[in-house]
């Protein structure tokens, strides 16, 4: 398994755990009829980061 495969299998499984099998349910779905999912993940983030923290700038 390349990375490409591992990260596209990550993905796939997260995506079916945090919306449930209800929407996967339907097999192989059309490409219009798949939903949009886009996760945003950062890192080497701080507490200093924050505007409840007193970041003048957020």
């Amino acid at each position: 398994m390349d990375r490409r495969d591992f990260i596209k299998n990550a993905t796939l499984s997260a995506a079916y755990s945090a919306c449930g099998s209800a929407v996967f349910a339907k097999g192989a779905a059309k490409k219009d009829d798949r939903p949009n999912i886009l996760f945003i993940i950062t890192d080497k983030q701080n507490a200093g980061m924050m505007s409840c923290t007193g970041n003048k700038w957020l």
